[in-house]
């Protein structure tokens, strides 16, 4: 009579070549987790550029007001947060808090830099073309995440990741 199954050291083997395989992975997905972290906080910075331009061509109202001035993006240098906020006195600056209209931030351990002579940097987008206005006047804004990811955003409202 023949008998199946395993023995124990065909068990025992097993068992620690999945748990070797387990050691040589685990270091790799948290450097492969931050850089999922880098992406994600890139795609949505960009994502909310999009959403600033989309409510300034849609002249959405902001506190049951018109906003002529636009909607932008107002961010600080070496910083992860960021602010979606609304023109409402057509200055094409970001005047604190009565113009916000969210806080945002990038994800932990994600910093967002930029090369300004200003430590902060404005983008907004103004009806109904819209046109794009950027302080520090430039013809791009190219928002740094980490020094590893780039967001450009050219005078003529172009958003792309690099």
């Amino acid at each position: 009579m023949k008998r199946q199954g395993f023995t124990l050291i065909e068990l025992l083997t097993v068992v620690a070549i999945v748990i070797f395989m387990t050691v040589l992975a685990l270091p790799n997905f948290a450097a492969g987790n931050k850089d999922y972290a880098l992406q994600r906080s890139s795609h949505k910075l960009a994502q909310d550029l999009r959403k600033a331009q989309e409510m300034a061509t849609a002249s959405q109202e902001f506190n049951g007001k018109a906003v002529p001035g636009g909607y932008g993006l107002y961010l600080q240098n070496n910083s992860n947060g960021y602010v979606l906020f609304a023109d409402t006195n057509s200055n094409k600056m970001y005047d604190g808090s009565s113009e916000a209209v969210e806080s945002l931030k990038a994800e932990a351990g994600v910093n967002i830099g930029f090369l300004s002579p200003l430590d902060y940097l404005t983008i907004i987008f103004v009806p109904p073309n819209p046109i794009t206005v950027i302080t520090p006047d430039a013809g791009w804004a190219v928002i740094t995440l980490n020094g590893k990811k780039n967001i450009r955003v050219n005078k003529a409202g172009l958003i792309e990741i690099e």
